[in-house]
């Protein structure tokens, strides 16, 4: 099982340096072909975020606001999104969801990165930066959270074709007023100095990382332990301790 980070312009670049391709239909086909490659079981973010401001998923008709790639799968798999607000992904294989919960819980039990962990999956960032939606879901499942998240509950409807869900949904949120940044390109060097995260590439020689989700939680929570604040960068927390 492997959840997907994706950089589509990046991998455009890519080809057109190369084989000289320049059409986006033909590119985005190739790039799925060569993600496919890589794992059957693979998950892609299909977020959008108005849920929290309009309080309504709709299932067929909400973009993904993550990337053009992402909004390509959500066309091509519409009836594999998951029917959770904010945080919804597609896939092509069958798996196990929490579309029915109630509350809804993006980052609880049965959630994709908590399949992830238990089934040794993998997080992939093929073109894209470091930047691992799974560390919220570390935040939140160490022993008493993080201090600078909180659980906010929303209460909304999904919207499915006619069909209408009345939901919840639970958000591990950060406070409005202080900016939280991660130290990601710090994570990113501990990682690679601890041998956590690989770089790999495709038969046509496109690169991406691959980093094991069980190991980056108990490595993070070993990080988490000595300095809850491990994660953010050193203005982040000096204004958090501020508040």
């Amino acid at each position: 099982m492997i959840f997907v980070h994706t950089d589509y312009y990046r991998f455009y670049l890519f080809q057109f340096k190369i084989n000289k391709i320049n059409s986006h239909k033909k590119v985005k086909n190739l790039m799925f072909n060569e993600i496919k490659k890589i794992s059957k079981k693979m998950i892609f973010p299909t977020y959008n975020y108005d849920f929290g401001k309009n309080k309504i998923f709709s299932l067929y008709k909400d973009k993904s606001q993550v990337g053009s790639f992402s909004e390509y799968i959500r066309k091509k798999f519409i009836n594999k999104r998951s029917l959770v607000p904010m945080f919804s992904s597609c896939s092509f294989f069958k798996r196990k969801s929490i579309d029915f919960a109630s509350p809804v819980d993006p980052f609880g039990k049965e959630s994709d990165f908590d399949l992830l962990k238990k089934n040794k999956g993998k997080i992939i960032f093929f073109g894209s930066d470091f930047a691992p939606t799974y560390i919220i879901f570390i935040e939140k499942n160490i022993p008493g959270g993080v201090p600078y998240r909180f659980n906010k509950f929303f209460n909304g409807r999904i919207k499915r074709n006619s069909k209408i869900i009345n939901c919840k949904l639970i958000h591990y949120a950060r406070p409005k007023k202080i900016n939280i940044k991660y130290d990601l390109k710090k994570i990113l060097k501990h990682l690679k100095k601890d041998s956590l995260i690989k770089e790999k590439k495709t038969k046509s020689g496109f690169r991406y990382l691959e980093l094991d989700a069980l190991k980056f939680y108990n490595w993070s929570k070993s990080k988490l332990s000595k300095n809850i604040y491990y994660f953010l960068t050193k203005k982040s927390k000096i204004d958090f301790l501020k508040k």
